[in-house]
């Protein structure tokens, strides 16, 4: 790892244990893509969150289900 994204990390986790945070996703029709998303996120990052936020704006597919489904 290089020393800016040490120095990134380093930041991240200071920002977390230092403060409330939370993610917001916003999702429409995201069926497919939702669970990759959230997967995305960095476990040490996920169990710091105090809430992890998806919005659905009235998809019409399963994007609600299957994000509810991801641990």
């Amino acid at each position: 790892m290089n020393n800016h994204s040490t120095h990134i990390d380093d930041l991240a986790r200071r920002t977390l244990e230092e403060n409330w945070v939370a993610i917001f996703i916003v999702a429409y029709n995201a069926e497919r893509h939702i669970e990759e998303v959230l997967k995305r996120i960095p476990s040490w990052i996920a169990e710091r969150f105090a809430e992890i936020f998806v919005i659905d704006d009235h998809s019409s597919d399963n994007t609600v289900a299957v994000a509810e489904k991801v641990e």
